[in-house]
């Protein structure tokens, strides 16, 4: 299943506040209010996050009701999780930015860690 990430509350960093949706309900995550409040809710009901100045959210109607998928895994070691998947992509766009213009990993300077083959462009 094709998958997304979704902010529950835009303009926010924390990965507390990313939410794993499926692809076809991206534009739901980002338009409709009732999905946006439960999204934040649940942010909150998992992890207690809400951004500083902003209330807490109240509970949504029908929430308890809800069957939720269990949060993701914790990953111990994300930079090495992230440059095995791209290690797969060499043509990506995402890899050859980090490449040529660095990413959080490298500190924001060029990653020549990240192996491009001759014809990538």
């Amino acid at each position: 299943m094709d998958r997304g990430t979704a902010r529950a509350w835009p303009g926010t960093r924390p990965c507390k506040n990313l939410c794993v949706t499926p692809a076809f309900l991206a534009k739901l995550t980002d338009t409709d209010a009732a999905v946006c409040s439960l999204l934040r809710y649940r942010a909150y009901d998992l992890y207690g996050y809400c951004p500083d100045g902003i209330p807490t959210p109240p509970c949504p109607t029908g929430y308890d009701g809800l069957a939720w998928r269990a949060p993701l895994d914790a990953v111990r070691d994300v930079e090495r999780r992230f440059r095995l998947a791209m290690a797969t992509k060499p043509r990506d766009r995402t890899v050859l930015a980090a490449r040529e213009l660095g990413w959080r990993f490298s500190d924001f300077a060029p990653d020549p860690g990240f192996v491009v083959p001759d014809k990538a462009f």
